[in-house]
């Protein structure tokens, strides 16, 4: 009797064992600490633009984005290791002028993907920007560059219309010398 209650407790404690195998293999994957929850499997598969143009067809959230800020520069599927009701992809974009990233996933409800929510937005993390040959520094940077040369560029239009204007007066007064050296 004893021996088959054991077996009993054995067997309903099981599910709960697995569960908390599940949630040590998520939170000890490494990831970004502003998502222990998500634990990446495998390199990321870059979309193509034909791709993401289905993703777009299909997928609302990703789409209202798009619509609302504009093309990514990347996208990215990603497969997760998640608890449910989470797919295990995830559709990631990259916006590098804004230095954001948009994570996109999919919920199940009753055994059906019926909903795509944005589940994480952040900047862009560093190992990203290196990957890419540059980073957040290097695009700020040319963004000041540009910043100056549009401010330099100002300064002299400025100055080149004070020039004209000097001339323009210097021309008025050399026309009218001629009249105050007469004798009236």
């Amino acid at each position: 009797m004893w021996k088959q209650i054991l077996m009993v407790a054995l067997a309903t404690a099981m599910p709960f064992a697995a569960s908390a195998a599940e949630v040590d293999a998520t939170e000890g994957c490494g990831n970004n600490p502003e998502r222990p929850y998500v634990c990446d499997i495998g390199p990321p598969r870059v979309l193509t633009l034909a791709s993401f143009e289905e993703v777009l067809a299909k997928n609302a959230a990703v789409r209202s984005t798009v619509t609302r800020i504009g093309m990514p520069d990347r996208v990215e599927v990603q497969r997760v290791r998640v608890r449910e009701p989470w797919s295990e992809w995830e559709t990631r974009l990259y916006y590098r002028a804004l230095d954001r990233l948009f994570i996109f996933g999919r919920a199940y409800i009753l055994g059906s993907p019926q909903i795509t929510l944005l589940r994480h937005e952040s900047r862009i993390p560093r190992a990203t920007w290196a990957m890419w040959g540059g980073g957040p520094s290097t695009r700020s940077a040319r963004s000041t560059a540009e910043r100056a040369a549009d401010a330099a560029e100002r300064s002299a239009e400025a100055a080149e219309r004070t020039a004209r204007l000097a001339e323009a007066m210097a021309d008025d007064a050399a026309a009218e010398f001629p009249k105050k050296l007469m004798k009236q």
